[in-house]
């Protein structure tokens, strides 16, 4: 569980390991905004793990079956306002991170 301070924006992050990669639930805790979450591998934006998901009405949003690595985490919000929380780096699901 992680909780990020940026650009005027709380971000909640919970990192939840399955029996097969990883689940992350976040929320955007602020002001009411429009807006989506960008996750990609670290160094590597065009990768086929890399994903997009909106967010709900509360902020909130979830991305499953994550595999183990270094990832970006960036939160888009009213179409042009981002925000790019540090590396987060993921070990094996079950075992030591």
């Amino acid at each position: 569980h992680m909780l990020f301070a940026a650009a005027g924006s709380d971000i909640d992050l919970r990192i939840v390991p399955l029996a097969a990669g990883f689940a992350v639930n976040g929320q955007h805790l602020g002001s009411a905004a429009r807006g989506f979450v960008r996750w990609q591998p670290m160094g590597d934006p065009a990768s086929a793990a890399a994903r997009s998901v909106e967010l709900n009405p509360n902020g909130e949003f979830t991305i499953e079956g994550v595999d183990s690595g270094t990832y970006v985490l960036e939160l888009v919000l009213n179409g042009a306002h981002a925000i790019e929380l540090p590396p987060i780096s993921l070990g094996v699901p079950g075992g030591a991170r």
